[in-house]
C-alpha cells in the first residue's frame, strides 16, 4: 500500500531526511542523519543547499552535484604549498557537511583513494602546544584509524620515536617548531600512498591554525578549520592573503525566510514523484505559506531591525517533525483506505500549516 506521502504529495521519500534515492534503493542512515557525508555515500550530493558565502575563497567554490565542488585546487595546481580552508558559522549551519564535501573532493582528486582525517579539538592558544598535539593526533591515527595498513605498528612507533627526538630537543622553547617532525612523517608515509588531512574541529586561534598550517603542509596539503569565532577567523584569512599563503574563507550562514522558502521548495521539488505546478502553493505542498511564515515571525528575544534567521539544522529538523506528525495524523484519518481511494483524496484537504509546525517547534524546544 501506498503511504500518504507518496499517494497524495508525490513525494518519493522524505524531502529532509531520504530514506531512498530516485531509483529506491536505499540510503544509508548516517549520510545524512546529522551531517550530509558524501564520503559515506555520494547519492547524498543533491541535498546539499547553498547556504554559503564563497566571496572569500577564490581557490575554492561552488556547490556542484556532478563534482562536488566547482572550484578546488590540486596540490599541483597550488601556488606554493598547503591550502587552508576555514569554515565559520554558528550550530547547524553546515559546517561539518561542507568539511565532509571538501573531504569527498579530495577523495575525487586523489583517484577515489580517502585521505586520513586527523580530526582534533586544540585546547588552548598555545601555538607549540597546539601544532605537538597535532602530531601525536597524527600518530595515534596511524596506529589505530588504519587497521589495514601493513606494519602500522611499527611505522607508528618510528613516528613516536622522531616525535620524542624533536620533543626533547624544542623543550622549552617559547616558539618551538616540529617542522623536521612532519617532514619525517612524509617520508615514512610516502611509500603507503597515506594522504593526510587535518581538520580542526574546535579551539584555538588565529595564531595557532597558521602555525599548524606552516609545520604540517610538508605532509599535509589541506588543513580544514570548522569555527564559530568569526573574528578568528577573519584575523587569519587577513594575515594569510598578507603574507600569500593559501587560504579560503566559507562563511556558512542562517537562513531568512526568503532562503528558506528556496530550501523547502528545492527539498520538496527533488523528491517529487511528478512535477508540480509552479504556483508557490503547489511548489510548497504539503506545507502552506503560513506554515513557513509562522517560523519568521518576531519572538520575545528578536532585537528591533533585525529579520529573524535560523540554521538550515534547525529549520530541517522542525519542517521534519512537522511534517511526520502530520502524516502520522492523516494516516489514522484514512486508515484503510485503498491506494485509488488515497489517490483521489483532495491535497487541499491534507495541508500542513501553522498550527502544526507551531507545535512541532514547541516540541523540539521542550514546550510540550
Amino acid at each position: 500500500m501506498t503511504t500518504i506521502r507518496e499517494a497524495i504529495w508525490k513525494l518519493r521519500a522524505d524531502p529532509f531526511y531520504p530514506e531512498v534515492d530516485r531509483q529506491g534503493a536505499p540510503i544509508p542512515k548516517p549520510a545524512v542523519e546529522k551531517d550530509l557525508n558524501p564520503l559515506l555515500d555520494e547519492r547524498v550530493l543533491p541535498l546539499y543547499f547553498d547556504v554559503y558565502d564563497w566571496s572569500a575563497s577564490d581557490l575554492v567554490g561552488e556547490l556542484s552535484v556532478q563534482d562536488a565542488l566547482a572550484r578546488f585546487p590540486t596540490p599541483r595546481s597550488l601556488p606554493g604549498s598547503g591550502l587552508m580552508v576555514l569554515i565559520s558559522g554558528s550550530r547547524e549551519t553546515g559546517l561539518d557537511s561542507l568539511a565532509n564535501l571538501l573531504l569527498h573532493k579530495i577523495r575525487l582528486t586523489t583517484g577515489g583513494q580517502a585521505p586520513m582525517l586527523i580530526d582534533i579539538e586544540l585546547e588552548g592558544r598555545d601555538k607549540a602546544s597546539n601544532v605537538a598535539a597535532v602530531a601525536r593526533r597524527i600518530i595515534d591515527q596511524v596506529e589505530f584509524g588504519l587497521p589495514a595498513l601493513p606494519g602500522r605498528e611499527a611505522l607508528a612507533a618510528s613516528m613516536q620515536a622522531k616525535y620524542d627526538r624533536v620533543s626533547k630537543a624544542q623543550e622549552g622553547r617559547r616558539d618551538a617548531s616540529y617542522a623536521e617532525v612532519f617532514r619525517a612523517f612524509r617520508d615514512l608515509l610516502k611509500p603507503h600512498g597515506v594522504q593526510l588531512v587535518v581538520k580542526i574541529e574546535k579551539g584555538g586561534d588565529h595564531d595557532s591554525w597558521i602555525s599548524i598550517l606552516e609545520s604540517v603542509r610538508s605532509c599535509c596539503a589541506y588543513v580544514i578549520v570548522t569555527t564559530a569565532e568569526f573574528a578568528f577567523a577573519k584575523t587569519c584569512y587577513d594575515a594569510m592573503i598578507g603574507n600569500s599563503l593559501n587560504v579560503a574563507w566559507v562563511k556558512a550562514q542562517a537562513l531568512d525566510r526568503t532562503k528558506a522558502q528556496q530550501y523547502l521548495t528545492h527539498r520538496l521539488a527533488a523528491e517529487r514523484l511528478v512535477p508540480m505546478a509552479d504556483a508557490l502553493d503547489q511548489a510548497l505542498l504539503p506545507f502552506t505559506a503560513d506554515a513557513l511564515a509562522v517560523l519568521y515571525e518576531p519572538g520575545a528575544k528578536s532585537l528591533p531591525g533585525k529579520p529573524v534567521e535560523h540554521s538550515v539544522g534547525w529549520l530541517r529538523r522542525t519542517l521534519y517533525a512537522a511534517l511526520a506528525e502530520h502524516s502520522a495524523a492523516l494516516g489514522q484519518r484514512h486508515a484503510g483506505a485503498s491506494d485509488d481511494e488515497l489517490a483521489g483524496v483532495d491535497p487541499r484537504t491534507t495541508l500542513l500549516g501553522r498550527a502544526e509546525v507551531i507545535r512541532a517547534r514547541d516540541k523540539l524546544n521542550g514546550k510540550v
